[in-house]
């Protein structure tokens, strides 16, 4: 996997989105790395991004994300843990997990962030984490908060882990529409 990949999926691979469904306007989610690309998915297309929500998204790579990479590495050797991701990336389980951990533990990666990208993020933004992310501090949020150009709300959800939305859906869920109700 390219080291930009994370750039990359905003500026070509969000772009054929655009492109197929012929979106003029849209809000863009994204979830841990994912949220990292929505950022830039909204920074890349600050016209027609009419807001962006990141969950347990990540500014840069800190030793609790490296920890916590490792951990699920070792976890994922157990017996039948690389099933389990199959149900989300059914030929692809390996590869997923080979590029996440490969990509964020290569000594290359170590200076990744998205300090260049976030002041370009004009829209509305709801930056949601949860307090005991195991991948990320609070302070990865916090940059994202202090980082974007547009109006932003952070919430730390407090004894939440890396995956609030399946951890807690209705707390997520109405935090998300109680945000998007307020944009035109």
């Amino acid at each position: 996997m390219a080291l930009d990949f994370v750039m990359s999926e905003a500026t070509y691979g969000f772009k054929a989105v655009l492109d197929y469904f012929d979106l003029k306007h849209f809000i863009v989610l994204g979830h841990s790395v994912g949220g990292g690309m929505s950022a830039a998915i909204a920074a890349e297309y600050p016209q027609s991004c009419k807001a962006l929500v990141t969950i347990a998204a990540q500014y840069e790579v800190e030793e609790r994300t490296l920890a916590g990479i490792r951990a699920a590495k070792q976890a994922f050797q157990q017996a039948g843990q690389i099933e389990r991701l199959a149900k989300y990336h059914p030929d692809k389980a390996r590869w997923v997990l080979d590029a996440w951990t490969e990509t964020w533990l290569a000594p290359v990666f170590k200076d990744w962030n998205l300090r260049e990208v976030l002041p370009q993020v004009q829209c509305p933004s709801l930056v949601i984490h949860g307090e005991l992310d195991e991948y990320a501090t609070t302070a990865q949020p916090q940059q994202i908060f202090a980082g974007v150009k547009g109006t932003v709300e952070l919430q730390i959800l407090q004894g939440l882990h890396h995956m609030p939305h399946k951890e807690q859906p209705e707390q997520v869920l109405t935090l998300i529409s109680e945000f998007l109700a307020d944009i035109a």
